[in-house]
């Protein structure tokens, strides 16, 4: 996994220079957030997202979503925690719903191509940990909840 982490630093550092080079204001807040987006996905799914090179990129605007709920529903959950439960029984949720479908077939599309390709168990990410030990439990005969692999919504938390 390690590979994937220079890769990004790599990244950030080519981004540090170009902004040090244009003699740029940087908001380190902002720039470090994006490091650890790249770095989450590149170690855990394998995706190389570039949010460092291209901040307004598809994940970056939906993990914002994701992250920054509106502050309303913000409000809503601070002020009456019991609320976020009841809502959540009617289908409602204070996390953007766009977000979580696009996370949700990012994960999947992520699964199925690693399942299908011959990449799997070459990519030394969490993705490959995950495969190879749902395989090693299907071996086993062991595909009971307690001890089975993790569930595609256990992945997505």
């Amino acid at each position: 996994m390690s590979r994937h982490v220079e890769r990004n630093v790599r990244s950030l550092q080519r981004v540090l220079d170009q902004k040090s080079e244009r003699n740029e204001e940087t908001e380190l807040r902002e720039i470090m957030g994006r490091l650890t987006m790249d770095t989450i996905a590149s170690t855990g799914f394998g995706l190389d997202i570039d949010t460092l090179g291209e901040p307004e990129n598809a994940f970056c605007v939906q993990a914002k979503k994701f992250i920054n709920p509106s502050a309303a529903m913000l409000l809503l959950g601070i002020v009456c925690p019991p609320l976020g439960r009841l809502l959540a029984k009617f289908g409602i949720s204070l996390i953007s719903s766009e977000a979580i479908r696009f996370f949700e077939k990012t994960v999947d599309s992520a699964l199925q191509e690693r399942r299908e390709s011959e990449e799997a168990g070459k990519m030394h990410d969490f993705l490959d940990l995950m495969i190879e030990a749902e395989k090693e439990e299907k071996e086993k005969g062991k595909e009971s909840k307690a001890h089975g692999g993790l569930t595609r919504s256990e992945i997505l938390v």
